[in-house]
């Protein structure tokens, strides 16, 4: 431990891992509700800012694109200026990228300007877990990353049920490009100043070389790649329901609005279950455990989602809101236990959020394929889901815990 760490953890074991966990939290949240003020007011964009059905959606795709980009290089990047300079780039970034697609409101600018915000969301994705590791004891890693894990869900929510409010109200698209990014600027202004941070990475947990050499003595590890497979399976299927769940829920005759909530349960039910799971991690050491069982829940609630109807489907989303979740905070905080080299903790941090992103990608490209030309055959992207969530609970299976 250098002198950072020792600064900072002499504020006591309380700010150590429950409060600067939950400020970093509330930080990123509005990362993440600017990378989701677009979902909900997507058509209206395409047919008010000039947009086509081809062009419209990479409002979307190119946020998730960048971010895939930058993902990989974010690690090394926070390694090198620390997590305080690391913060302030990812805040200048998606301010940047908001004003930029204020100021030009034509389609190949506001597509572009959505890019910028990604590399903004890449950086706090890693900057964040770096962060906790530095700040917080091994035995409260599992609580701490469960109530960082909550960003995203938390966002997500704040992002898409506010936007549509924003978006047709008075202030119209002006608000809702600023609605998120202003309070992004204020509150990443308070935690660098106020928040004791550390200024830099340890020396000794720093990767040396570039990120290619760092990139592959990484790779060699077989424990490490099932270790991403599981990880790069929830993915998959996360996004598959976020993106086509509401698809499937309105065949069935659920009203639209309904169904945009039921699919949005496991996402607000997860940032009480993330905590909850990351404490039973601390106190028993069971994250291993509790990853296969969340990824078998997964597995099995997914499929439901895309077969059910009626009650059912309230049945599944809140059984995959409350076993399911705790994959995220189960891998994250399990990093550590994964890898062979722990000099390279920012980069397997850095691969860990390129997967993510890349099951994002991924899924949009993958799952129309399985539903036909017609999007509606939902018993074979089912069938898909299921090999792919098995695939996942085996990788889990054989990947070894330290």
């Amino acid at each position: 431990m250098n002198g950072n760490e020792n600064d900072v953890q002499a504020k006591g074991g309380t700010l150590r891992y429950l409060l600067i966990p939950t400020v970093l939290m509330l930080l990123a949240t509005f990362f993440a509700a600017v990378q989701y003020k677009v979902p909900t007011v997507l058509s209206s964009l395409i047919v008010d800012k000039g947009l086509t059905g081809e062009s419209g959606p990479w409002l979307i795709t190119m946020f998730t694109l960048s971010g895939a980009m930058m993902a990989l290089a974010s690690g090394p990047l926070t390694g090198k200026i620390g997590v305080k300079k690391a913060i302030f780039v990812a805040s200048f970034f998606s301010v940047a990228g908001s004003l930029l697609g204020l100021a030009f409101e034509q389609p190949l600018p506001l597509v572009l300007s959505r890019g910028v915000e990604g590399v903004g969301f890449a950086i706090i994705c890693v900057a964040g877990p770096i962060a906790i590791k530095q700040v917080v004891p091994e035995e409260k890693q599992g609580l701490a990353n469960g109530i960082w894990g909550a960003w995203i869900p938390l966002g997500a929510f704040i992002g898409e049920v506010l936007a549509p409010a924003i978006y047709f109200g008075p202030m119209g698209f002006a608000g809702l490009w600023l609605a998120f990014v202003v309070p992004l600027a204020i509150v990443a202004g308070l935690v660098l100043a106020f928040v004791p941070l550390p200024k830099s990475v340890p020396a000794t947990k720093r990767e040396t070389g570039g990120a290619k050499a760092r990139a592959g003595k990484i790779k060699p590890s077989r424990n490490f790649v099932l270790f991403l497979v599981a990880w790069l399976s929830f993915n998959l299927l996360n996004f598959t329901i976020m993106s086509y769940a509401p698809s499937y829920m309105q065949s069935t005759g659920m009203d639209a609005s309904v169904s945009g909530f039921v699919t949005t349960i496991p996402m607000l039910l997860s940032m009480a279950t993330g905590p909850i799971g990351g404490a039973l991690m601390d106190r028993f050491g069971c994250a291993k455990q509790i990853l296969v069982l969340a990824l078998f829940a997964n597995m099995i609630t997914t499929v439901m989602l895309f077969t059910s109807q009626g009650a059912m489907l309230w049945v599944a989303a809140t059984a995959m809101g409350l076993f399911a979740t705790p994959v995220f905070v189960s891998t994250l905080a399990s990093i550590t236990r994964v890898i062979d080299n722990q000099r390279f903790y920012t980069m397997a941090v850095s691969i860990y959020m390129f997967v993510q992103c890349f099951g994002e990608l991924f899924s949009g490209l993958a799952a129309p394929f399985f539903l036909g030309v017609r999007l509606n055959n939902w018993g074979l992207l089912a069938f898909a889901c299921g090999v792919m969530g098995l695939v996942g609970v085996a990788s889990a299976i054989a990947t070894k815990f330290k």
